[in-house]
């Protein structure tokens, strides 16, 4: 009877030692679960980060092509008006100022005479 008691009782203590490492294992499950997830979280937060760096870097490029558009927009707007001031200083300076004026009566001999 003592031997079944004492059988009974390590039967007891197997089971009890057979739960808590089921319920180590169970632990420790969850513990990699947990890191898993916080795994996956550190990885789509880098993503994320990627993302915007990606975005920053597209937005600075537009920005660029831009200012260089603006650039060649100035660069064009200063030759117009390069060419208009060589017009200017070509109507002006190199004809000939009209004889005086003089009275005829034909207006074709007039023009002939300037």
């Amino acid at each position: 009877m003592l031997l079944l008691l004492l059988l009974l009782l390590l039967l007891l203590l197997l089971l009890l030692l057979l739960l808590l490492l089921l319920l180590l294992l169970l632990l420790l499950l969850l513990l990699l679960l947990l890191l898993l997830l916080l795994l996956l979280l550190i990885l789509i937060l880098l993503l994320l980060l990627l993302l915007l760096i990606l975005l920053l870097l597209l937005l600075l490029l537009l920005l660029l092509l831009l200012l260089l558009l603006l650039l060649l927009l100035l660069l064009l707007l200063l030759l117009l008006l390069l060419l208009l001031l060589l017009h200017h200083h070509y109507t002006t300076t190199t004809t000939t100022p009209p004889p005086p004026f003089t009275v005829t009566k034909n207006v074709f001999t007039q023009w002939l005479l300037l």
